[in-house]
């Protein structure tokens, strides 16, 4: 159940994106112990990430790799 995901404060909806992501992937058959969730808050670890929305419209780069091991 993906509705679990969105949470209502206030007058504004929060997606649970880390568990929104570990659900999809278990939907499709991935096992949970093959999920890794990092937990690492891009807003808040302005040392390691850039955050349009922390940074309230300035534009940066941010990339990302993903990959599987065989």
């Amino acid at each position: 159940d993906m509705d679990s995901c969105i949470q209502k404060r206030e007058n504004s909806l929060f997606l649970n994106l880390w568990e929104a992501n570990r659900r999809q992937l278990m939907m499709q058959g991935i096992p949970e112990g093959n999920i890794e969730v990092a937990q690492v808050c891009t807003a808040c670890r302005t040392d390691l990430f850039f955050s349009y929305r922390r940074e309230q419209g300035k534009t940066g780069r941010f990339g990302a790799f993903v990959g599987l091991r065989r």
